[in-house]
């Protein structure tokens, strides 16, 4: 990711005996990313609260205890629940 948004809280974690594998905390307050891909594989799983991806020409939502898989090339839009969602 390019851009850390200002508007939540991010913390990254690198493992030298893993590499190519980073580990992303985040807690976003608003809408965050637009419509992107990844080259890897991306998995999130939800903590607390509730997420809205937009990939596939649908909506999928995710709440906690849900586990996110995002395959390498997948243009997806992840946002907090309730905030408008766009592939544009």
């Amino acid at each position: 990711m390019s851009r850390v948004p200002t508007h939540g809280e991010v913390e990254f974690t690198r493992f030298p005996h893993l590499p190519g594998v980073e580990l992303r905390y985040s807690r976003y307050h608003g809408r965050v990313f637009r419509a992107h891909s990844h080259p890897v594989w991306s998995i999130g799983l939800i903590e607390s609260g509730s997420t809205e991806s937009a990939f596939s020409g649908r909506c999928h939502r995710a709440t906690a205890g849900d586990i996110v898989v995002i395959p390498p090339g997948q243009v997806h839009a992840c946002n907090p629940t309730g905030v408008w969602l766009s592939l544009r």
